[in-house]
């Protein structure tokens, strides 16, 4: 680790010695040149610019120019310039975005009174230096629409290109960075969400994830960005509470749809939800301390579709944030976030659509988050920050009924008790540094250099079949066998990562370059040692963007760059202690015990020293324009491709063909049979797995592991906004993601058994994945009636259904393979049905009563106006499966879109 602290430490150097930052991850800058109306440059002229915290002022250089770094985004800030002997200007619409500069050019007027001109609509909107296309969600389009999400990973969901958690193709849930306040949100063991948050908290959200500078690593699909509220020199408030009950929704499950599927029951409501938050912000001393905070109950109980008919989420939430700002250079940021999150009625060890109450558990699962930033600006040449984030907490699942779990292998019907009792402590730490200069030599250059270091901590404890440590087996009814397995295992995650990029703007061309490196290593405690040893992950990130009318209008862009995933223990844990054989006892028909065998044991994994981490390879190239004032339109072209799948195989094991009959076209085909499973059982071993080949019993290959992942796609967005009356946004995306490493679901990309035979890893494995959405269409829209001061929003969302495939269930006998979800093979190519094309139309209305300072609102969400009834799933195994008893066909329905609701809001800010 010594080279990269010289690295490093080197290019610090080399940047304090350059002699003129770009915005921060967390910030924006505000930039501009002054003239006069002949052209000529102003030198010395004085610009302030105004926020909530208070005013900063600096003063143009020789050429006239002007940049405020460090910028808190989210927020309309005020610039006023003023130089002796001219009018004085000022512009009061200089909105920041995060990781944006915002440029705002002024032409002074010769003047000999002591005037101000209000400048209207000269700011662009456009970052015609960037490579990267990103979409910005305000506070106040959350604010005065229906979109509501708990969660970063929701929230997601509103940007184009991006559903079902899977950002550009990317693996759903687990393969984005979701970032709050600076603090990685994300679980260590795989990614997915961990921390939720109260929306009402939000100033700003960037999702982006295309042409990413090397400052954004840890994904491979999307990036969210969340900035939560500050106080300032204004004392604010809100007081907020959300409302609704089963009275306020519709059903809309048809005869039709129950006939083919009757678990499916009612429609999926919500039954009772009570939202009410409490914020208050404000100075402690005005320009030097401000404080906010927020306290949030929420509990909404629901009706789900299918067997289950309660879910309930409890959630009481308390948020801090300080901010000093001792000096006109410092700023200090410290804050918290305390959640005690509990769950009753979640699916427990069984699939969803088949769930009953009697089959879930409790979750309790409470939560710290910290947050610690110090910045200091060094007038406006450079910038450094420095923080300190991280969370500690766990969940614990616990069954309703502790009763074993019961499989019917003939009909895939369960029954019995919850399973699924799972005991999950995570913590992480992280530090980082980021350092920003500008510099000239031939040209501008904004040089940013800064490193990170993450310790973070997993224990998994997982009895999956409850507390009765074993599920049944039954064939037609008849048990036939107790099967048992669990595990308790814990592993660290140790990366340091280390970046530097340029942005290097010569007249219109600007090149955006970039290097990225993650030292990843996964250790387990148990052992004291180091398991997980991928090679060190070096990112290039190059982009180039041309300012085509010269007048920071429109741009064109390409970029191509490397991204690597996050530190996930999930990719070496197997190789730690802590996994149970997996074990058969047999029952007898009079019901005792026979004698138990060791089907799998729980041996530890071997584990490859040459791995490489996944990764992602992008290029795009896109296009962006201000149409007219407010008014923005975006075109970008996306080609992505997913590399280094990391997964286990079985490096010994044997194969030979067995002659299988597809029950969908009444063909045969080839199987294959494990054969040699009591010499190779303990033979699992993580690595790379392209490249394994699947042998047979005379040492023939018969197939090489290929995984791939690709995805293609065509992004259209049209922004309007004017002023505080109207906005909208408008997006279409035409798309394709494409291979046989799937995009949906944990055992897809980090562990599981696709790749332990061929009968899952090469029969019908390629063509279209999951989350392929073949057409998407979104918008979002606002509108205030002038003078009624009634504010009108909605959203729209349609886009093509899941892909999904036919697979039929063979048995042991035929397979000699453990476990159900190793003998599900594909009966057709890939994603080769489609799920319906969906559509959903959501409302609000809301009346506003404004006393002085003092804001009431009244408002009513419709989500669903229209009650449509979209089926989502449906049942994939032929000829059937049995669900509660019922015999439900191959392609019935098995999750329809939630039914109409309305919900009632008010709310009190000042």
């Amino acid at each position: 680790m010594k080279w990269i602290a010289r690295l490093f430490g080197l290019a610090f150097a080399i940047a304090l010695l350059a002699t003129s930052a770009q915005a921060q991850t967390l910030i924006g800058t505000v930039e501009g040149k002054v003239t006069d109306e002949q052209g000529a440059v102003l030198p010395g002229v004085t610009v302030t610019m105004t926020g909530p915290q208070g005013p900063q002022t600096t003063v143009t250089d020789e050429r006239g120019e002007y940049r405020f770094v460090g910028v808190q985004p989210g927020i309309v800030y005020r610039v006023k310039v003023e130089l002796q002997g001219f009018a004085a200007q000022e512009r009061n619409d200089v909105k920041v975005e995060i990781g944006k500069t915002t440029a705002a050019d002024f032409t002074l007027k010769v003047s000999a009174l002591s005037e101000t001109i209000e400048v209207r609509g000269a700011t662009s909107s456009v970052d015609v230096r960037s490579s990267a296309t990103d979409t910005a969600v305000s506070n106040t389009m959350l604010q005065s629409t229906p979109l509501y999400s708990s969660t970063s990973t929701g929230l997601l969901n509103a940007a184009p290109g991006i559903n079902s958690n899977s950002a550009y193709g990317a693996q759903a849930t687990y393969g984005n960075a979701l970032l709050l306040d600076g603090v990685d949100t994300r679980d260590p063991e795989g990614g997915s969400a961990w921390t939720f948050f109260n929306q009402n908290l939000i100033e700003e959200i960037q999702i982006g994830g295309l042409g990413a500078p090397a400052e954004y690593g840890g994904f491979t699909g999307g990036i969210i960005n969340t900035i939560t509220r500050s106080g300032g020199n204004a004392f604010s408030g809100l007081f907020s509470e959300r409302y609704t009950s089963d009275s306020l929704a519709s059903k809309n499950i048809s005869s039709e749809v129950l006939t083919a599927n009757p678990s499916l029951g009612s429609s999926d409501v919500t039954t009772k939800l009570n939202d009410f938050t409490v914020q208050m912000g404000g100075p402690i001393k005005r320009n030097k301390a401000f404080f906010f905070a927020s306290v949030q109950r929420y509990s909404a109980t629901t009706d789900p579709s299918g067997p289950r008919t309660f879910s309930q989420d409890i959630s009481p939430r308390v948020n801090t944030k300080i901010t000093l700002q001792p000096t006109a250079s410092d700023t200090l940021i410290l804050g918290t976030q305390y959640d005690s999150y509990n769950v009753k009625g979640r699916v427990g060890n069984w699939p969803t659509n088949q769930a009953t109450d009697s089959a879930t558990v409790t979750e309790d699962a409470p939560e710290w988050v910290w947050n610690a930033q110090w910045r200091r600006v060094f007038g406006s040449s450079s910038f450094l920050e420095a923080k300190f984030t991280g969370y500690s907490g766990y969940y614990y699942l616990d069954p309703i009924d502790p009763a074993p779990v019961v499989i019917d292998n003939e009909t895939n019907e369960y029954s019995g008790g919850g399973g699924g009792q799972y005991y999950a402590d995570r913590s992480r730490n992280q530090g980082q540094v980021a350092f920003t200069k500008y510099a000239d030599a031939y040209g501008k250059h904004t040089l940013k250099f800064g490193a990170e270091i993450e310790r973070s901590h997993v224990r998994s404890q997982y009895q999956p079949y409850g507390p009765a440590g074993f599920y049944i087996y039954a064939y037609g009814g008849v048990p036939l066998y107790r099967e048992s397995y669990g595990y308790d295992i814990q592993g660290d995650n140790h990366r340091t990562s280390a970046y530097a990029q340029d942005q290097w703007t010569a007249g219109r061309a600007t090149l955006n370059i970039g290097l990225r490196l993650d030292h990843i290593r996964g250790i387990s405690p148990v052992l004291d040692q180091t398991v997980y040893t991928p090679k060190t992950a070096w990112g290039p990130r190059v982009g180039f963007a041309y300012d085509l009318t010269g007048n920071d209008r429109s741009v064109v862009r390409a970029f191509w760059g490397q991204y690597y995933e996050g530190a996930a223990s999930a990719f070496f844990t197997a190789a730690t202690p802590g996994i149970q054989d997996f074990v058969q006892t047999p029952i007898n028909p009079d019901g005792s015990l026979g004698t138990p065998e060791v089907l799998t044991p729980g041996a530890i994994y071997g584990i490859s020293d040459d791995i490489k981490h996944p990764r992602t390879d992008e290029f795009n190239l896109g296009f962006e324009a201000q149409l007219a004032r407010g008014m923005r339109f975006t075109a970008t072209g996306i080609w992505r491709n997913t590399k280094n799948f990391v997964n286990n195989v079985i490096a010994g094991a044997e194969f030979s063909p067995v002659t299988l009959t597809n029950a969908l076209t009444g063909q045969p085909f080839t199987g294959y049979f494990w054969e040699n499973r009591d010499e190779s059982n303990d033979t699992f071993f993580i690595r790379n797995t392209k490249g394994f080949q699947y042998r047979a019993t005379d040492g023939s290959v018969i197939a090489t592991a290929d995984p791939k992942r690709n995805y293609k796609g065509l992004m259209l967005v049209l922004t309007n906004s004017r002023s505080n009356r109207m906005y909208y946004q408008l997006s279409y995306v035409l798309s394709k993601a494409e291979g046989n490493a799937d995009n949906n679901g944990f055992g897809n990309w980090l562990s599981g058994v696709t790749w332990n035979s061929p009968n899952t890893a090469i029969i019908n494995t390629f063509g279209e994945l999951t989350n392929s959405r073949r057409h998407e269409v979104k918008a979002y829209a606002t509108y205030r009636v002038p003078k009624l001061d009634v504010m009108l929003g909605g959203n729209y969302t349609g886009y093509s259904g899941r892909p999904y495939t036919p697979f039929g269930q063979y048995s042991g006998t035929q397979l000699n393979l453990p476990g159900s979800s190793r003998r599900q093979i594909f009966l057709l190519p890939r994603g080769s049905e489609r799920n319906d094309f969906f559509h959903q139309i959501d409302l609000r209305a809301e009346k506003a009563f404004s006393v002085d300072m003092h804001r009431f609102g009244v408002y009513a969400d419709i989500a669903n106006l229209f009650n449509t009834a979209t089926v989502l799933t449906r049942q994939a195994r032929y000829p059937s499966t049995s669900i509660s008893g019922e015999t439900v066909l191959y392609k019935a329905p098995t999750s329809i879109q939630g039914a109409r609701q309305v919900t009632f809001g008010a709310r009190w800010m000042f």
